[in-house]
């Protein structure tokens, strides 16, 4: 019988063993409670997340650890339909709290409670939402051109000579809208994981000197002017994504200058690397937005 109970014991330990290793090695938040929602365990990732001691909260109630409406709404979600959810916003973080019932013959024996960190997914949407209202409107100004300009050439207001004046214009805005589409195809693509093309040596000095020529017009018609000083530099990479990289810090210092303002591009090498500086006499951007 001896034998029999120190048997058991090494095999009840090396379980509790397994338990411990797994839970506490868990990146989610995991609470073990009893039929009374007393907590039976805690891994150190749900203690940390609700800034408690496991040893000091063992044997109490769960809500001992954190009495939030969250947590309250999936226990008794749980208890109704055998699992429920909530979310649990705890400062800058945002936790999705998952309870699920524990049954032994038909009988409810516990709850386990799981706690995941879903901040950067619900900062993605929000991101995403905001990205699709930005892409509606940014496709709604060339668009509402093409139409006004198409319409005038329809209705023969326009006169003969201002036609070729209001087709560069539709051509214009249909270029415009097309490196709209471009744009919104590449993110697809990079949200995707798509695969990129190989990296190769790029004259960064022409790729930036090149985008700062096209911008040009741009930065007259805002009343800009941009201030170009480029050393050789040869780096590895894609070149359309290197160009992209230059064409949006350029592009936004000129959009959100000031008129009279100025725009300073500066490639160099320093140590062992290199260094593209844009700089610009506008609005700044917000600490928080950096």
């Amino acid at each position: 019988q001896r034998r029999e109970i120190i048997s058991r014991m090494t095999a009840l330990s090396e379980k509790q063993r397994e338990f411990t290793a797994v839970t506490e090695n868990m990146r989610e938040g995991f609470i073990l409670l009893d039929s009374g929602d007393r907590m039976l365990a805690v891994n150190t990732s749900a203690a940390q997340t609700f800034g408690a001691d496991t040893k000091n909260v063992i044997g109490s109630h769960v809500l001992m650890l954190n009495r939030s409406v969250a947590i309250q709404q999936a226990l008794e979600q749980a208890k109704l339909e055998g699992a429920g959810q909530a979310t649990l916003i705890r400062g800058a973080k945002t936790y999705q709290v998952l309870a699920s019932q524990v049954l032994d013959n038909n009988s409810t024996a516990g709850t386990v409670i799981l706690i995941l960190d879903i901040t950067d997914r619900v900062a993605a949407e929000q991101m995403r939402r905001e990205f699709s209202a930005n892409v509606s409107h940014e496709l709604k100004t060339p668009l509402t051109s093409i139409l006004g300009y198409a319409e005038i050439m329809r209705d023969g207001v326009a006169k003969p000579e201002d036609t070729r004046r209001f087709a560069g214009k539709i051509h214009s805005e249909a270029a415009q809208l097309m490196s709209l589409i471009e744009d919104i195809i590449r993110l697809s693509q990079l949200d995707e994981k798509t695969a990129l093309p190989e990296m190769t040596v790029v004259d960064l000095k022409a790729i930036t000197e090149d985008v700062c020529q096209r911008l040009l017009p741009q930065a007259e018609k805002a009343g800009v002017t941009i201030q170009v000083n480029c050393e050789k530099a040869n780096v590895r990479g894609i070149p359309k994504i290197l160009e992209e990289i230059v064409q949006n810090l350029v592009d936004n210092a000129i959009k959100y200058n000031t008129s009279n303002g100025s725009v300073g591009v500066t490639l160099k090498q320093n140590d062992d690397h290199i260094e593209l500086h844009v700089s610009d006499t506008g609005i700044g951007i917000p600490e928080e937005h950096l």
